[in-house]
């Protein structure tokens, strides 16, 4: 209840206008009753006698030649209540993380770890068949094409249908594209955190003083004080040295075992490695952007500069990025005025880049590269 929206909040005229995407090989019948019959053997999807909304469904590459199944969830967020507010280990979070190398002592000098578990196919982990009538899968099934003898009835309840019922295939996780997926995968990375927290520190402290998380103070990485840092399904961890690191990745590790959710290592103990699209070095205390991001954005940036007139759109993505990448040294987005100002001026439709607007685009190309934060604390008294 608190995530549906009633029937007099819902938008009609928008939910009525929405057409979800389908890859067109899918759209064939016999190919999506082979790709339902694939899914109910993972349990993806559930057969339902009835459905309250309709996604699509398609693939993206991702890493090492896979590919990503997404759903296309917006008529399905048009029936949902917005979920809340989720905190992320943002790059302007984790650039407010400070190091004293001077709090070391003999027994515990510096050594700087960094460490990274993340959640394989993380969002469809999760069990979530209460609102799969949400999820439905645009075409109708005979029991007998998807091989099945039950379904679930709009109460929710599993009941015995005959081999020519109607049936409608509904995904059964928290399926990528829905709104509320990344609000559940972040809170199970985040409580997992402050399970594992609770076993490092003392009764009195508090494991949230622990996360670093957009919106509040970073914590200050001491010996047996990790900096923990949550985003999404991936657990990143910076550590005063490997004995600390290795303690929270074993707990880490423990507690996703427990309950039954995969994972994989990236990272443990590396002195430098990426984190939410940055690079931590934990040796030099620097975080800068990850070069091929860097170098992808000043590319666009020069092909932009290559063309006489560009819409406001694409202006406005272009400044994304450029604020994206800036969050690592916040000085660097006083360069632009002119063309915030070209964006709002030129809200669906295309204009001339003048003069101001290509000067401020040349000096980010020329400084972007450069951006990084140290998070090292200066014996500086004035720093």
């Amino acid at each position: 209840r608190r995530i549906y929206l009633s029937d007099d909040e819902v938008d009609t005229d928008s939910f009525d206008a929405c057409r979800p995407y389908t890859d067109p090989t899918l759209r064939v019948h016999a190919a999506m009753v082979q790709f339902v019959v694939d899914l109910l053997q993972f349990g993806l999807i559930v057969p339902r006698l009835a459905r309250r909304g309709i996604v699509g469904v398609f693939c993206v590459a991702k890493k090492h030649g896979r590919l990503r199944l997404v759903f296309d969830c917006r008529a399905a967020n048009l029936l949902c209540r917005d979920p809340n507010h989720s905190h992320l280990a943002t790059p302007g979070a984790i650039c407010g993380l400070r190091v004293d190398r001077g709090h070391a002592d003999s027994a515990r000098p510096y050594a700087g770890r960094i460490g990274s578990i993340d959640l394989v196919d993380s969002f469809y982990l999760f069990e979530f068949g209460a609102v799969s009538e949400l999820f439905s899968l645009d075409d109708v099934f005979s029991a007998r094409e998807l091989g099945v003898d039950y379904a679930y009835d709009s109460g929710g309840q599993r009941v015995s249908v005959d081999p020519d019922q109607r049936l409608y295939a509904c995904v059964a996780t928290v399926p990528m594209g829905w709104s509320w997926s990344l609000y559940f995968c972040h809170w199970v990375c985040t409580r997992c955190f402050l399970d594992v927290g609770r076993t490092l520190l003392p009764n009195s402290d508090d494991p949230a003083s622990l996360l670093v998380l957009d919106g509040r103070a970073a914590p200050a990485l001491a010996p047996g004080r990790p900096a923990l840092a949550p985003y999404v399904d991936n657990f990143n961890v910076m550590a005063w040295d490997q004995q600390d690191l290795t303690l929270v990745l074993d707990g880490i590790e423990l507690w996703l075992q427990d309950r039954g959710l995969a994972y994989r290592v990236e990272c443990h103990g590396a002195t430098s490695s990426d984190a939410v699209g940055l690079i931590v070095d934990m040796e030099q205390l620097l975080v800068r952007n990850k070069f091929s991001r860097t170098w992808k954005v000043r590319s666009a940036i020069y092909d932009l500069l290559r063309q006489p007139r560009c819409s406001g759109y694409v202006m406005q993505v272009v400044l994304g990025h450029l604020v994206s990448l800036g969050l690592v040294f916040r000085p660097f987005l006083s360069v632009f005025s002119a063309s915030f100002s070209f964006v709002t001026a030129n809200d669906g439709r295309v204009g001339d880049l003048d003069a101001f607007v290509r000067s401020e685009l040349a000096v980010a190309a020329s400084l972007v590269t450069f951006l990084e934060c140290s998070i090292g604390v200066s014996d500086h008294p004035l720093c």
